[in-house]
């Protein structure tokens, strides 16, 4: 294995471990707490997405804003169609 199959192994598994946080956190909420970590769900995805950035950062993958901004502007558009197809809910 070199340097880059490592580090590509290493962002499978913290994407993996976020995924872990957000299955969580739909079943249990975004705020609960777990004694054994003494953190939120919240947090823990938090933590986990930093931890893919940085070894997605030291793949010299670039996280570019107008892409987090485009991503941001799609979902917008979906959750607005489904809130009028009646498959998503408003908050609230």
């Amino acid at each position: 294995m070199n340097k880059t199959e490592y580090l590509l192994a290493c962002v499978t598994e913290e994407c993996g471990e976020a995924t872990q946080g957000v299955c969580k956190a739909l079943r249990f909420g975004l705020d609960h707490v777990w004694p054994e970590l003494n953190e939120t769900n919240r947090r823990y995805i938090e933590r986990e997405l930093a931890q893919a950035i940085a070894v997605a950062e030291m793949l010299g993958l670039v996280i570019r804003d107008e892409d987090k901004v485009a991503k941001k502007e799609k979902l917008e558009k979906y959750m607005k169609l489904s809130i009028e197809l009646g498959t998503l809910q408003t908050e609230g």
